[in-house]
């Protein structure tokens, strides 16, 4: 146990110490590039979890399922939660009590975390050729080098353990590097950090419930993607929850079985406005984040069916694959067809000659209710006019509503807001990092006059840069940073 050294006994640079697998690190920062964000997932939420957004920093609401990550945001686990968050190819990241948890960046090409306390389990399936995945803490930066098993810890005084099962990871820090597989390493002390390499400890109660969750996305994983692209992030969640069966003209598809009667997609969920991407669906059924952001709906014999992307397809991720549709202070959309093409509301051109084939499942709410968050299934408009006008009405080439602050929250309307957070020492703590990360994201407050001049358009990343850029000297640090590449004594002891 960490407690039970004598960490003053652990001898510094330039002392007796025994070196191995050291390389110098580039005495800059790696300049991470600047791409349209990926997403990740909370695909598990047990106990009490919060999440804030990374344009909305000063809020903590109560985290729930299917919420998408990106840059900035935060999740914080108190004492009794658990969390966990799914990335592409079948990696996940599993967070214990007492963590905290910040996307630092996120993107085809590197996934970069910040765990500023806490422990946080990865395992990683698959690693593209040029992906890098980033975990850093407040004394050192690990590379994890390929796929694998790992589990790092930041005790309350900012000491790292990185514990490697599987795989290979690379620790940075001090301007010094080192290779870690199969062991446990220790990293003591923030401004001159020491370090210890030592065996494997024994699995806790963390670990087995980690390796619960990956046997059972593995009991699932085969079944699922013989159908589906394995890019797409959920698909093993449908097996649990319904069937694959073969339909005409499109071959396999998946329908649900655990659904009311006159159930259509997207109904049961909300909506949540996420930059740069605008309206988002958040679906209340754990099953829906695949169905929800790829793939195309079609119904068939009195039942509905999901069409994915098929193996071996590159997927992008969509907010809601859906159709909207106004009609005076109403909001409508309806899933879209195989035969449908996925257009972004805003990209306004004359729809009025397209035939979309489930133009009738429209579901409908009040403005003021898809703006607000709200799950709409408590809300779903029935009245007979309005539907009419809205089988008949306009697509939504105009605008969909401006947001407002209550667009941003994903607050349970039973559980109530417990809004947990870390502590202001552990807020404050800097991050050692590897690699440069992209500055966080601008406020909603920043943001809206520019959504509100565009018509409801959402911020696309070079408009976000731009106004981060406005803001920066004004802005308090959300996250600090510090190189590991900075020249700092480091000793290792083993």
């Amino acid at each position: 146990m960490l407690s039970s050294l004598n960490r003053a006994n652990l001898p510094r640079l330039g002392f007796a110490v025994i070196f191995f697998a050291f390389g110098l690190l580039n005495p800059h920062l790696l300049p991470a590039q600047e791409r349209y964000p990926a997403v990740a997932r909370i695909s598990f939420v047990s106990g009490p979890v919060s999440y804030s957004r990374g344009d909305d920093p000063d809020e903590w609401d109560d985290a729930i399922e299917n919420v998408p990550l990106t840059i900035g945001d935060r999740i914080y686990s108190p004492e009794g939660g658990r969390a966990e968050v799914q990335l592409s190819s079948g990696n996940f990241v599993r967070l214990a009590p007492r963590s905290y948890f910040t996307t630092l960046n996120l993107g085809d090409d590197i996934k970069q975390f910040y765990l500023g306390e806490g422990a946080a389990s990865f395992n990683i399936k698959r690693l593209q050729p040029d992906e890098v995945i980033e975990i850093d803490t407040p004394n050192v930066s690990v590379t994890l080098d390929e796929p694998g098993t790992y589990r790092i810890a930041v005790d309350e005084d900012g000491n790292s353990r990185i514990i490697v099962r599987r795989g290979r990871v690379m620790v940075a820090a001090s301007g010094r590097q080192i290779a870690v597989e199969n062991s446990e390493i220790r990293v003591y002390g923030i401004d001159s950090p020491r370090y210890e390499i030592v065996g494997l400890p024994a699995s806790d109660a963390f670990d087995r419930w980690a390796s619960e969750r990956d046997d059972r996305f593995e009991r699932s994983y085969s079944d699922a993607y013989r159908y589906a692209s394995d890019d797409i992030i959920g698909v093993e969640d449908l097996s649990e929850y319904g069937r694959w069966e073969q339909i005409p003209d499109y071959g396999y598809a998946w329908t649900p079985t655990r659904v009311a009667a006159g159930w259509v997609p997207f109904s049961d969920g909300r909506w949540f406005w996420q930059d740069p991407w605008g309206w988002t669906w958040i679906s209340n059924q754990r099953w829906g984040w695949a169905t929800s952001h790829y793939g195309r709906w079609t119904p068939y014999r009195s039942r509905w069916y999901w069409v994915p992307v098929r193996p071996r397809t590159r997927v992008r991720y969509v907010p809601a694959v859906v159709e909207f549709v106004r009609v005076r202070d109403h909001v409508g959309w309806f899933p879209l067809h195989p035969r449908d093409r996925y257009i972004p509301w805003w990209d306004r051109r004359d729809r009025r000659d397209i035939t979309y084939v489930n133009r009738t499942y429209v579901t409908i709410v009040n403005q003021n209710t898809f703006i607000s968050a709200r799950p709409i299934n408590k809300y779903i408009v029935r009245d007979s006019v309005i539907r009419r006008d809205a089988n008949s009405g306009r697509f939504a080439s105009e605008s969909l509503p401006i947001p407002n602050r209550s667009s941003l929250r994903v607050i349970s309307e039973t559980a109530g807001r417990r809004s947990y957070k870390p502590s202001a020492n552990v807020l404050n703590r800097a991050a050692v990092v590897r690699t440069a990360p992209p500055a966080p994201p601008p406020s909603f407050r920043e943001k809206l006059p520019e959504i509100q001049k565009a018509q409801g358009k959402p911020i696309e990343p070079s408009q976000g840069l731009a106004l981060t850029s406005a803001a920066d000297k004004a802005r308090p640090e959300r996250v600090r940073i510090r190189p590991a590449a900075e020249a700092e004594s480091l000793s290792i002891q083993i």
